[in-house]
């Protein structure tokens, strides 16, 4: 059981670090009118007894809200599909998946992984989910953290071509074209053979961060 009655923050720190623990609010007016007569949500335990699962869509967004909060990155694209409506939100619904804004400032490799992995989940709902983040820019971060990324969390092939395609071509830098070539290229190969992959380069600079840009290019764009 939790308590929807408490609004979750997470604590910043000065250091810089990943902090796990929460700071749960249980005096926010806003919160409470938007909970109306919900004030708890209970999740059975599975026969198995190996984990717990919701079974309406508040109790849902609940616990994807708190998974994400605690950075449990894997449980939450285990359950990302399962948050998802085609229908209006309610007003408890509504404001918890809004508050998954509060981790658009999580810069771990999977959390980038995690908030893509929700707007997969919600692309055919995008009417009454939209979700509370910049596609192109989370997809630019995922891409250069993509060696990082948790095995429980990381996109398959096919769906970085799929965001690719969503990402408009404006807010996409040469590395994103470089990997959507890739992508499609590799896509279309019936058997092991040598293939060309254009590549797109940034525009060239004369000082600063030219020559970090090219090698990075060159190196890890086709990885």
């Amino acid at each position: 059981m939790l308590a929807g009655t408490t609004r979750p923050r997470r604590p910043r720190r000065a250091d810089g670090s990943l902090p796990t623990d929460l700071c749960l609010d249980r005096q926010d007016p806003p919160w409470l009118k938007n909970l109306g007569a919900t004030r708890y949500y209970m999740y059975p335990v599975h026969l198995s007894r190996a984990f717990i699962f919701a079974t309406t869509l508040s109790s849902a967004l609940y616990l994807l809200l708190m998974r994400f909060l605690f950075r449990q990155y894997g449980e939450v694209c285990r359950i990302a599909e399962s948050c998802t409506s085609d229908t209006p939100l309610s007003s408890s619904e509504y404001q918890t998946f809004q508050e998954l804004a509060a981790c658009n400032d999580d810069y771990h490799p999977d959390a980038y992984a995690c908030r893509l992995r929700l707007w997969l989940a919600t692309m055919g709902c995008r009417e009454v989910m939209k979700c509370p983040w910049d596609l192109a820019s989370n997809l630019k971060f995922y891409l250069q953290k993509r060696r990082f990324v948790s095995a429980a969390c990381r996109l398959a092939p096919a769906e970085e071509a799929l965001l690719l395609h969503e990402c408009k071509s404006r807010a996409m830098d040469s590395m994103m074209v470089t990997r959507q070539y890739y992508l499609e290229l590799t896509s279309s190969l019936t058997n092991v053979q040598p293939v060309d992959v254009p590549l797109r380069y940034p525009p060239f600079k004369t000082q600063g961060e030219c020559s970090f840009m090219y090698r990075y290019i060159l190196r890890e764009s086709c990885s």
